[in-house]
């Protein structure tokens, strides 16, 4: 198989930290901290449910160890992806789950909002925002690319970028510049990266848990949708705009699914970016901390790259 060089897999990184940041403007930072108590518990019961379903995963032995407390992670797919090799999960069974939760997620809130779509337009691969806003986006990438290759954190470029195009947004008032011909070839390398690491033990493992991870990932769904219905009522908005706040796919999933819909974008996403930063921040040590609970011959075992 063609491998993937890694200086691709290092900007494929760092354009996926470009994207989270490209949904965090200031209006949804005001947005949390006018209506904290309702985000906070919103966001901390999606977790919470979710680390419940992983942890009956990994009792029943669907996936091992941290690895199925890693695919249950309600944060953004590519996000848990990158991260949690670090902590010694199986990197394509947690892409196995995450992923498939975002399709399900993506498959369920279309058809759920298929009556209030405004329209469709086709994607332009050529577009751009303005050279400002391009150079921008290149600029953040070089320091990202340059810097975070070279440490040893996990998902340093990834991780750099976020912030570093944070920082530029809040004092240039511009957002990053992402037009097709940038995110499809990151999106391309990600996943050819992931995917080359499936042996064929992986897929046979992956095959036998696909009902289990579909049930589960269903159940969660069906659980954030039930999250749902009181924040909808305490914030006086739709039902949909709760539905897609709490939806445990990615967050830049569901960013693309609220821009073609009727519904308060700001909540939305402010919610999403929330439960974001708060799995980034306790994912690890809740992963590992549930982890150690497991009998000893349910912990995570050392795999080998493919």
């Amino acid at each position: 198989m063609i491998a993937v060089p890694r200086s691709a897999f290092v900007v494929a990184q760092a354009v996926v930290g470009l994207l989270m940041a490209h949904a965090l403007h200031l209006d949804y930072l005001k947005e949390i901290a006018s209506q904290w108590p309702i985000f906070v518990v919103g966001v901390f019961s999606v977790i919470v449910l979710s680390y419940i379903i992983g942890y009956v995963l990994a009792r029943l032995q669907v996936l091992p160890g941290s690895t199925a407390l890693w695919g249950a992670s309600p944060g953004s797919a590519s996000t848990m992806v990158l991260l949690c090799e670090a902590f010694n999960a199986d990197q394509r069974l947690v892409a196995f789950m995450a992923y498939m939760r975002v399709i399900l997620v993506a498959c369920l809130t279309t058809t759920v909002g298929h009556h209030f779509m405004t329209g469709h337009t086709p994607p332009v691969w050529l577009t751009m925002q303005s050279p400002g806003s391009l150079l921008q986006t290149l600029i953040v990438l070089v320091i990202a690319v340059v810097i975070g290759g070279r440490l040893r954190l996990p998902s340093a470029p990834m991780l750099l970028s976020l912030f570093i195009a944070i920082i530029a947004q809040t004092y240039t008032g511009k957002t990053a510049d992402l037009p097709l011909w940038l995110l499809a070839p990151s999106y391309l390398a990600l996943g050819w990266v992931i995917g080359g690491r499936f042996t064929r033990q992986a897929v046979h493992h992956a095959w036998r848990a696909l009902p289990a991870v579909i049930t589960a990932n269903l159940i969660l769904i069906i659980g954030c949708a039930l999250i749902a219905w009181p924040i909808a009522k305490l914030m006086h908005t739709s039902y949909l705009a709760a539905y897609l706040a709490t939806s445990p796919g990615g967050s830049d999933s569901v960013a693309i699914i609220a821009m073609a819909l009727p519904v308060d974008r700001g909540f939305v996403m402010a919610m999403q970016i929330f439960r974001l930063f708060a799995v980034l921040a306790i994912a690890p040590p809740l992963a590992m901390g549930l982890a150690r609970l497991l009998p000893p011959e349910l912990s995570e075992k050392p795999h080998k790259r493919a």
